[in-house]
């Protein structure tokens, strides 16, 4: 589940590499305000997993808020935006 709200630029991905290649892969991301207000629900997201037989496989997230101010550019930047993220669940299918 996520929640992404705010005047900021957001981005949030999630990411995964066969353990020990130092590759990284985006297997889902969302760009931009997904609620409009604080109290609006988290969004459930379902992301299938490679298929990675045997290899040991690892996971991250990654939140970027840059400046919506035309001026400012980076990641880090912006402090008018939130992501959050809950309720992770890895399961086989």
């Amino acid at each position: 589940n996520y929640h992404m709200r705010g005047n900021d630029y957001m981005r949030l991905r999630v990411e995964y590499e066969v353990f020990g290649s130092e590759s990284w892969n985006v297997l889902w991301e969302q760009v931009g305000q997904v609620q409009a207000v604080d109290t609006d629900p988290y969004v459930e997201a379902y992301i299938p997993m490679p298929n990675a037989i045997g290899s040991i496989i690892r996971v991250r997230f990654v939140g970027i808020v840059g400046a919506n101010d035309g001026v400012s550019t980076g990641a880090g930047t912006g402090f008018a935006s939130d992501i959050a993220i809950d309720d992770i669940s890895i399961i086989d299918l």
